[in-house]
């Protein structure tokens, strides 16, 4: 696993470009969300890991929250994976690790037997 984009570098769309083909692991996605239940906002971690198929862009100028138009237009970025699969990248904090298709299929089966051994039979 080697690290090729660290939690605070800049995403830019170059990066993005160069990961489709590749596997990769995004242990750290952080984003700041709301809980209805709490009644604040909590930080969550989406982590994720396949094989990229490509990447979208959204400019958005509007703010829902504050039902109000931003000065300057925002850009999103997800990572559209081959399962079909798509994941916002935070703007804050982003961690990416490419992985070898050896280290990916190993790393699904260590997270099926984690998974497995959560699983209580009758």
């Amino acid at each position: 696993m080697e690290i090729i984009k660290k939690e605070n570098e800049p995403l830019t769309e170059e990066f993005l470009e160069s990961l489709i083909g590749k596997y990769i692991h995004v242990p750290i996605n952080e984003h700041v969300t709301y809980d209805p239940m709490d009644k604040e906002f909590v930080k969550i971690n989406a982590w994720f890991a396949g094989k990229v198929a490509g990447y979208e862009k959204s400019v958005f100028a509007y703010d829902y929250r504050e039902d109000k138009f931003h000065d300057l237009p925002k850009t999103i970025y997800r990572v559209l994976l081959c399962d079909g699969m798509a994941y916002v990248i935070s703007e804050e904090k982003s961690l990416f690790k490419e992985l070898t298709e050896e280290e990916f299929i190993e790393m699904l089966a260590e997270h099926d037997v984690k998974k497995a051994s959560k699983i209580i039979l009758p």
